[in-house]
Parts: C-alpha cells; structure tokens; sequence
C-alpha cells in the first residue's frame, strides 16, 4: 500500500487506526517502508494516533529524508513477516545537526552508555538514520556484520562491538601526534624495500626538498633498510597525506627512547600549513629522527609527553596519538606496563578528545601491552612486520578516525 508521508516528531511510524485495519497492522508491528523510485527501505515499529489522517503515515524527518523523500510524497509501506537480523558488530557515522563546534565523535566516546541505551532497541534498514535528540546528533548506519541487503531489518539487541565515525562525504579535521620508538633494536636492518614504489614517488613529489630526495634516492638504493629508517619514511608520508587534505591538522612528531623530545617546527612542537612549509618540516623530521640519540624504551615518558604537546591543540578537536615501538618498556627502573597502563588508565583513557592507535614492528614487542593501550582509548593494535604494512597502517590514520566502542555493552539487562 501506498501512504502519503506526515512529518511528526515521533521515534517510528505513526498510521491512522482505521489505515491499520485496512493492512492488518497491530501496534509494535514491524514495517518496512520503501522509496518507489530508487528502492531505499527503512523500517520502524507501527503506532497508532489520530492525529494521522487516513492513508498517511507519520514519520520522522531524519527517516524519509535517508531514502530521498519528503512530506506529502507516496511511501510504499507493507508489514514485515521475517525476523531482523542479529548485528553483532556494526559501525556508526555521525553528524551534528546543530550549529555546536563541537566534535560529533568526541561527544559520543564521552557518552558511549547513554548511547547504547539509545540506539539499543531500535531496528534499522541499511539506509536507515536516527536522531539522537539530547545531543542532536544524527546516528546513520555505515557498515554491518553481519552485513544487511537492501530488503533486510536488522536489529542491535545483541551488538558485541561497535566503532564510531564521521558522517556524511565531507573531510573532518583531526590532530595528530606520532610516537616513534628510537630505542636501540630501532637500528635493526630488516624492513626490504619492496611494493612501495607509488609511496616513495608521493612523498617526492608532495615535498620536493633536496634533502628529502636523497633521503628517499638513499633507500631506493638498498634491499634492506632500518627500522629507525622506516619509522622516518612513514612519518614523511603522514605529513603529505595529512597536509594534503588541506583541512588545517596539526602534526606532532616525538622521538622517544629513554627521554622523549618532540620535534621543533619554527620553534612549535607541532606542524600544520600554518607553521612554515613542508619542505622544511620533511628536513626536520629526517634530520632529527636520524641523528635522534638512541637508549631505552620508555613508553609512559612517551605518552607524557605527548599529553603536553596536545595542550597547544584544539580542545574540541579529536586527536590522535599513534604510537610506534619495537619492544616493551623496560628496563624497570625507567619504566614497565604497570607505569604505561596507569598512565592510560588514569591520564588518557578518561579523555572524550583523545584516541591512541599502537603499531607493533618486529618480534619482540608486548601485544597484550599495545592493545591494551589501544582499547582502553577505543583505538586500535596493528601489528606489521614489513615497510609495506607500515605504510598502510601509517596511511591508514593519517586519512580517517574510527573509534571503537570501549563501553560496556550490557546486552543480558542485568
């Protein structure tokens, strides 16, 4: 059946008793509604009101809009006969609809239960968005497991995790601060120099410094390469892909062995388009992580440090930390998990602005350690073993955020 569409301010679909009847509809119902032109489907329970005239049906703005219509257009409408799908890991998009500044993820990192509750008993299409109206913000469904066809209802009784990210096509601003390991195993030569023949010519083409070139026409040259080496390649193409998305980041670059000491960029512990020119933070960063003076693995000193730098960030901006290392903290009278998890816990964890993704190179690194970092600030672990993985995880966070849910999902009601 064909039904005009009412804008109401309502949670799902509002019908006319007597247009239920027509349909056989009982109250909590599901209904799936469907755009006739392009086929979108989004899905809600049935209501009933007078205040819907006959053969309308009341929805809210955020939902026909989803599917491309608007009031007073015609919604195919018919009752679903099957059970919603089960989603057990999903990944939201989110969009201020107010004028507030501030970051749509960093309000929902700092309320993540509240959302839960929200969003929980809900049932969605893929095309499906919801407005979170306490802080209005509007909640869209971006990926799926497992995944819903276009027909399908899926449901979030039973979410086991869930990540959050930007909605909508336009680029999002974010600050960043990488923490490279410059410990002694750093000297390690065992990063080949092979499948990144594209990434060597971005960053040569993106920087155009003499320095810069021989720096990159030196690795060129050689099968193997150290990991100290790798670390200062990848930071180059973090600052061209993060430059060149021309929406204002600020850079941080922090050396860390046994003390950690960030690199200056005209007397600024960080870069952007706004502090001097690429050229010459590219020289920085090859020349100081070169020469940087090589001792221990001093994590919670790292983080610290980072903390300090990211004072002279946006507040209501998210920033990301990512950390690189090749071991484990240690020795213990400089520093151990115990020190880096507390520093987490206590310093980072609590912070709705502030996620940190750790990358793990060679074979003696701590996994349980840098995932534990990750989580505990919904980032994430990645483990590499080659410059090529490096690369893809380097230009995998210099270009999008996505934070994983680090609350406690509650699906049992207890």
């Amino acid at each position: 059946m064909k039904l005009t569409i009412e804008e109401k301010h309502i949670k799902t679909f509002m019908l006319n008793q007597e247009t239920a009847s027509e349909l056989s509809i009982q109250e909590e119902d599901i209904l799936i509604g469907k755009n006739p032109i392009n086929q979108k489907t989004v899905a809600g329970r049935a209501e009933f009101s007078d205040e819907i005239e006959k053969n309308n049906i009341g929805l809210p703005r955020e939902l026909f809009e989803s599917i491309g219509l608007d009031t007073g257009f015609e919604l195919e409408l018919e009752k679903f006969s099957s059970k919603p799908t089960k989603v057990k890991e999903i990944e939201f998009g989110f969009e201020n609809r107010d004028s507030s500044k501030k970051d749509p993820l960093s309000i929902v990192k700092e309320n993540e239960k509240e959302f839960i509750d929200f969003i929980q008993y809900k049932i969605f299409t893929k095309n499906s968005k919801f407005l979170w109206p306490e802080k209005q913000l509007l909640v869209s469904i971006e990926k799926t497991y497992p995944e819903i066809g276009r027909d399908e209802i899926g449901d979030f009784t039973e979410i086991e995790e869930f990540s959050y990210v930007w909605g909508g096509s336009e680029l999002k601003s974010f600050d960043g601060v990488l923490l490279i390991d410059m410990s002694g195993s750093m000297e390690t030569k065992d990063l080949k120099m092979e499948d990144i023949d594209w990434v060597v010519e971005r960053i040569d083409s993106g920087i155009q410094g003499e320095m810069t070139s021989g720096f990159l026409n030196q690795l060129k040259e050689r099968m193997n390469i150290k990991r100290s080496e790798g670390a200062a390649f990848c930071a180059l193409m973090y600052l061209v892909q993060k430059i060149g998305r021309g929406v204002g980041d600020k850079i941080s670059v922090i050396p860390f062995s046994t003390e950690a000491i960030p690199i200056k960029f005209q007397n600024e512990n960080y870069f952007s388009s706004r502090v001097g020119t690429t050229k010459d933070a590219a020289e920085n960063i090859v020349d100081e992580i070169n020469y940087a003076k090589r001792g221990r693995t001093n994590i919670s000193g790292a983080l610290v440090k980072a903390i300090e730098v990211i004072k002279d960030f946006d507040r209501d901006k998210m920033k990301m930390i990512v950390m690189l290392t090749d071991g484990e903290p240690k020795p213990p009278s400089i520093d151990d998990g115990q020190s880096v998890r507390r520093t987490v816990e206590e310093r980072l964890a609590p912070r709705r602005d502030v996620i940190i993704n750790t990358i793990g190179l060679g074979h003696e690194v701590d996994h349980h350690l840098l995932e534990e970092i990750a989580t505990m600030t919904g980032g994430e672990y990645t483990y590499v073993n080659s410059l090529q993985g490096l690369t893809q995880a380097y230009s995998r966070y210099a270009t999008s955020i996505s934070i994983k849910g680090t609350s406690f999902l509650d699906t049992d009601g207890e």
